[in-house]
């Protein structure tokens, strides 16, 4: 079982999220450009939205207005992430999913931040949509080991057999999807296509470091031996 992170690993949305959360925050609250100051690398769509509202509301969101937050921002989102003129597919990726998808027995599930429903979307947007029939997500968890092992009890189900730590592989661009994978015991592949690159990834030790996906033939015999 393979789970892939969204953002940064598979793709660029060219910051289709940010100016959804911004419409959203300005809608409800009347701020503008509550966006200011976050860094999003590897925090969970819940984490985002309470840290957005403690720096421009000065507090945390209570529970009902933190779901009119969330409605407000996918509807947002489905507008945005259509018209993103800078996304982008990360380098190797359409050519890797299109060779793992064709690995007889492989599960490729997305263990990701983003709410479901924006998830999907942006990898409708890259044409990956049909690589993956399952994940975890923002939605399930705030905590990205929560939304981890739900991925993984998804693709159990979708499998019907369990798996074994080792079995599992997860994939990201930044040290919370590595963190959130060696929490639960799986084996982790970090790939240097975030703010995370070269020797810095030694800190966090992951069984695995990728320039990126670029070289498939390599990627794809590399992440067979871990």
């Amino acid at each position: 079982m393979l789970l892939f992170d969204i953002d940064g690993t598979l793709l660029h949305t060219g910051g289709a999220g940010r100016r959804a959360l911004e419409k959203a925050f300005e809608e409800l609250f009347g701020i503008q450009g509550a966006w200011k100051g976050i860094i999003p690398d590897g925090k969970t769509d819940p984490m985002i939205i309470q840290e957005m509202a403690l720096g421009s509301v000065g507090r945390f969101l209570e529970r009902e207005e933190y779901e009119k937050a969330v409605c407000s921002y996918e509807k947002y989102f489905q507008t945005e992430i259509r018209r993103a003129g800078s996304f982008r597919l990360m380098p190797g990726i359409p050519e890797l999913l299109k060779k793992l998808s064709g690995c007889e027995g492989l599960l490729l599930g997305v263990a990701t931040g983003n709410f479901e429903a924006p998830a999907w979307g942006k990898l409708e947007r890259g044409g990956l949509r049909q690589c993956f029939s399952f994940g975890g997500f923002g939605s399930d968890s705030h905590d990205r080991t929560g939304l981890t092992s739900r991925a993984v009890r998804r693709g159990e189900l979708l499998s019907g057999r369990k798996f074994l730590a080792s079995e599992v592989v997860v994939i990201g661009d930044t040290p919370f999807d590595v963190r959130a994978g060696k929490n639960l015991g799986f084996k982790t592949v970090a790939v240097a296509t975030g703010q995370t690159t070269g020797a810095a990834w030694q800190e966090y030790a992951p069984d695995l470091v990728l320039s990126d996906f670029s070289d498939t033939a390599a990627a794809v015999d590399l992440l067979a031996r871990i």
